[in-house]
């Protein structure tokens, strides 16, 4: 009896690290199929080796930095998000200067016509007023 809690718990233990190597390999994504026949008829204790190297090889990179790819990927999404913004901007800002200088023209027909049209009654008034002047 103890010896069959041992070996379930043994196995239980195993099933675990299965696990958790299973989802460090997920995280790896995915392996050319030729990198996986090359590996596949070696024995474990030749691919214990063949990781125990690579893994100190790895260590030689330690000062590298792993997430430079994905902050790399994530700041030119963001560039490009932000240029296509500055263009949208940029566009408006042209936009709004055009109506400005439109409004521009406008307020200085407007206040010419005025101007204008005030003259001619002034015009009027005055010869009413001083019927001998001139204004």
């Amino acid at each position: 009896a103890k010896q069959m809690e041992k070996l379930l718990s043994k196995r239980a233990l195993y099933v675990q690290r299965k696990e958790e190597n299973m989802a460090l390999i997920r995280e790896l994504g995915a392996l050319p199929q030729e990198e996986i026949s090359k590996v596949e008829s070696l024995d474990r204790a030749t691919l214990q080796k063949k990781l125990r190297q690579t893994n100190e090889q790895l260590k030689k990179f330690s000062h590298v930095n792993k997430k430079a790819l994905d902050q790399f990927s994530s700041f030119s999404d963001k560039r490009k998000t932000l240029l296509a913004r500055q263009k949208e901007l940029n566009d408006g800002a042209a936009s709004i200067e055009e109506l400005v200088k439109d409004l521009d023209v406008q307020k200085d027909e407007a206040i010419l016509r005025t101007f204008k049209g005030v003259s001619k009654h002034f015009e009027e008034v005055f010869t009413e007023l001083v019927p001998h002047g001139s204004a």
